[in-house]
């Protein structure tokens, strides 16, 4: 439900939002890999401060990495790299972008989480692993400790553990060369 209030006199666009979504393809990529979660979000709040809440459970993942302590340089001539920065640069044109601008700067992460499906893996030249686990997502503090909101992704914080149940890393040290079998492993956020 939209809807709209003017208690103060002025009207501001009140969200009360649900949303499910199964195996919903949102990242593909040639060279960085590909990404598909389910989900059931509720979007609530005025436009200005809205709460997203719920569950993201990524159902299906392989993320690419580079050889592991090789330099990793992103610039425009990567086509990939151009395109998003043209979809999150583009100026607002009209009142439906100017509301979506407005709530994408100030959306306010409660109680989110996202959990790893069965089929997660990160994966480079020398590395394999699987990932299992949840983690909440929320927003870094600052300085003097304020979370601010946002799609800022790199105010974006993760807290929680992910395990890695199993992987595999090879060695390639010119003669000498051998695979090893990761049996665990974890990450905390």
């Amino acid at each position: 439900m939209v809807r709209t209030r003017g208690a103060d006199g002025r009207a501001a666009l009140l969200l009360d939002l649900a949303g499910e979504a199964d195996a919903l393809p949102v990242f593909r990529s040639r060279t960085r890999g590909d990404v598909d979660v389910s989900a059931r979000l509720k979007l609530r709040g005025p436009l200005d401060a809205a709460a997203l809440a719920g569950r993201l459970t990524v159902d299906r993942a392989e993320l690419r990495l580079g050889p592991l302590g090789a330099p990793s340089v992103v610039g425009t001539e990567n086509p990939e790299f151009t395109r998003l920065l043209d979809s999150l640069t583009a100026k607002p044109a009209g009142l439906v972008e100017r509301l979506t601008d407005d709530l994408v700067r100030n959306l306010r992460f409660e109680g989110l989480r996202a959990t790893m499906g069965s089929d997660v893996w990160l994966r480079s030249p020398e590395v394999a692993v699987q990932l299992a686990g949840s983690v909440a997502v929320s927003h870094a503090r600052d300085a003097e400790g304020r979370t601010g909101g946002g799609l800022d992704l790199s105010r974006l914080a993760l807290v929680g553990d992910l395990s890695m149940p199993r992987g595999t890393y090879r060695l390639d040290a010119g003669v000498l060369q051998r695979v090893f079998e990761l049996q665990k492993g974890a990450l905390h956020f």
